[in-house]
């Protein structure tokens, strides 16, 4: 509907646009959408003048891709239909620039009640988003720098609780972050100490004083005990938070282990405290130490000033240099070294421990240098340790240097991982050596097969040359079946899985033609049969005849010749099972766990022919797998041995 008064309206609108601040555009749109007033605000965000856009469809604004969305109706549209729209959206000035847009669009209503046209207000928030991303970005830096650092760092608020806790503060705190969360200084679980080992209260804090004097706290010494851990010194840092009005309302501490440096402190006090006592025992005990460093087995040398100049090396530390120890003392460290190595050496391993007094452990490090007398490439591996060393007074003057070579364990590493190669390179080539003999046997072993087949059927053979016969077609059955196996057992090394091909089969059906055909191999043994329910499925109807015939010749192999083998088939919801029971020797307990694994037999007193290999039970185990199946055993004194198959109706395909 249109306004009924559309120039008064547009009067008081008009008056309303007047009193607008500048930075919004505020302008009337009728209720088709075109544009029917502009105020000055309105050309200063989005570049048009009025006359240019008075009766213009106000879509004019939006971006092209807005415009084909269909944004602008649909704007109309909820505005009409809830008096009001409001978002941020990217809007389109006239120079075909785009700006983020605080917009709100009213619906307005005649003295009747009526819609009558809409007013919008829209704000350039550009700058304001632009801060706020800024401000994120800013947030995200400071998070991965505080977590990047290696020194601890708390925030607490005012009553000095800790709120957030870096990974630094974490690893020396002994705590996790949440873990820390909450705790004050006056938890008693610090057990906080002085460094003349007095209690440290919580309220003399380096942050609660913080809190407390609004000053900030530098290098305070704290010893506490990390959780489960032992006692810990921490320098600490503290600095109080205020608010832009000077409010304090809450503290930041930094901090980093000092154990270490402590534990030097310490020691070195202890020797400091000794040479005060007299000056010639002090000599005396420096030549005693020098003295039974020349006997140690490892690399000892002394260095003073900021020049790392020698003052002592031990025979081992001389030949590790490669020189006379007369041609070291008094000499830089620097000239001693290979060209290609000093500078390096001294940036990385000496002078951070003259210039900070801070112990540096290596491990394993390599050197490579060429000699200059032969031009020999020489490669060495070193473990070594430098300790600062100070004066009466505390300063670092010097430090001392412990070092032995490491050369030998490294290439003992080395070699170990070259023959670990070489064995894994022969444990492969030894597998596929099986699958390549084993297949290549196949063929003789076939026609051997088939001559004694025809030999057998002719009628002319008297009874000694038949026995023989059938002795030989026995010994052909049992080598294609160690081929078979073998064959089975290499694909199953090499990964490739034992292939099956599942189609409808009866387990009950397969048993018997297995059992048929023991009972001729066997004819003195006995062999039960019980079959309960269906025993239908889908499976690879040969390979399960194998695992048949393996486990009930196992049982045969492993059992008295009078005794008697159980074979059982039932059929279960989803499952067909078999089970194949003895009353043979049990298998002891301890070959239980292992009794599926390759080349494994259940005891060394059976089987003293040598005609299986151990592989029956492997096969019979990878067959079940390639199945979806399991395949369990249990052995006792009393109720003898029982192989148990379960197999799904359905099979699976992993072995295809």
């Amino acid at each position: 509907m249109e306004c009924t008064h559309a120039g008064q309206n547009t009067d008081v609108l008009f008056r309303f646009l007047v009193q607008s601040a500048k930075d919004r555009a505020i302008f009337g749109i009728d209720l088709q959408g075109h544009i029917i007033s502009w105020n000055p605000g309105a050309e200063h965000i989005k570049g048009w003048r009025a006359e240019e856009v008075l009766g213009q469809h106000f879509r004019l604004l939006f971006p092209e891709e807005y415009r084909q969305q269909g944004r602008p109706e649909m704007e109309l549209k909820e505005a009409f239909e809830t008096g009001h729209y409001q978002g941020e959206e990217p809007r389109q000035r006239k120079d075909g620039s785009l700006f983020i847009a605080e917009i709100d669009l009213w619906l307005l209503r005649d003295d009747v009640g009526q819609p009558c046209g809409f007013v919008k207000v829209t704000q350039d928030i550009t700058e304001r988003k632009l801060a706020e991303e800024a401000l994120r970005q800013s947030e995200a830096r400071l998070s991965a720098i505080l977590a990047s650092l290696a020194e601890g760092v708390t925030l607490h608020d005012e009553q000095g609780t800790i709120r957030f806790a870096n990974a630094a503060a974490e690893q020396q705190l002994g705590l996790s972050a949440n873990h820390l969360q909450g705790r004050t200084p006056f938890d008693p679980r610090w057990e906080a100490i002085r460094e003349d080992g007095s209690p440290y209260p919580g309220e003399e804090h380096p942050h609660m004083r913080a809190l407390r004097t609004g000053e900030n706290v530098t290098g305070d010494v704290v010893g506490i005990h990390q959780t489960g851990g032992s006692r810990i010194w921490l320098s600490v840092n503290a600095r109080p938070l205020r608010t832009p009005d000077g409010r304090v309302v809450g503290a930041v501490s930094s901090f980093f282990d000092i154990t270490a440096r402590k534990q030097a402190e310490e020691e070195r006090a202890a020797l400091l405290a000794r040479e005060r006592s007299t000056h010639a025992e002090a000599e005396a005990e420096r030549h005693k130490l020098y003295a039974i460093f020349e006997q140690a087995p490892v690399g000892i040398a002394i260095y003073r000033g900021p020049h790392h100049v020698i003052q002592f090396a031990n025979p081992v530390q001389c030949r590790f240099w490669e020189r006379r120890c007369e041609e070291l003392l008094d000499r830089p460290l620097i000239e001693v070294l290979p060209e290609e190595l000093g500078p390096s050496i001294i940036e990385k391993a000496c002078d951070p421990v003259f210039q900070k007094g801070e112990p540096q452990v290596f491990t394993e490090e390599r050197f490579e240098f060429t000699r200059p007398a032969t031009g020999e490439r020489v490669e060495h591996y070193f473990n070594f340790t430098h300790v600062p060393m100070r004066d009466p007074e505390g300063t670092v003057e010097g430090f001392m240097g412990v070092a032995w070579d490491a050369t030998d364990a490294v290439r003992s590493h080395q070699r170990a991982a070259v023959l670990a190669q070489q064995l894994q390179d022969r444990v492969d080539f030894e597998q596929q050596l099986i699958g390549i003999v084993s297949h290549d046997l196949r063929t003789p072993l076939n026609a051997i097969h088939l001559t004694v087949g025809a030999m057998a059927r002719r009628d002319e053979l008297d009874a000694r040359t038949a026995q023989s016969v059938l002795r030989i077609q026995s010994a052909v059955h049992r080598a294609v079946r160690l081929v078979g196996d073998l064959l089975d057992f290499t694909q199953a090394r090499l990964g490739t899985g034992i292939p099956i091909a599942p189609r409808a089969s009866d387990l009950n059906q397969v048993t018997r033609q297995v059992l048929d055909q023991v009972d001729a191999a066997h004819p003195g043994r006995t062999l039960r049969v019980q079959e309960r329910g269906d025993a239908t499925g889908v499976w690879d109807s040969e390979r399960i005849a194998q695992v048949v015939q393996n486990l009930v010749t196992n049982a045969i192999k492993y059992s008295p010749e009078a005794s008697p083998v159980q074979v059982t088939t039932r059929g279960e919801d989803g499952w067909v099972c078999l089970s194949v029971h003895n009353q043979g020797t049990p298998i002891p307990p301890e070959k239980l766990p292992g009794i599926f694994e390759p080349l494994q037999r259940a005891t060394s007193e059976v089987d003293s022919t040598g005609r299986s290999v151990g592989l029956g039970l492997y096969i019979v185990k990878q067959l079940v797998d390639a199945h979806g199946g399991t395949v369990d055993v249990a052995s006792t004194p009393r109720e003898g041995t029982t192989f148990t198959v379960r197999l799904p109706r359905h099979g699976d395909s992993r072995g295809q």
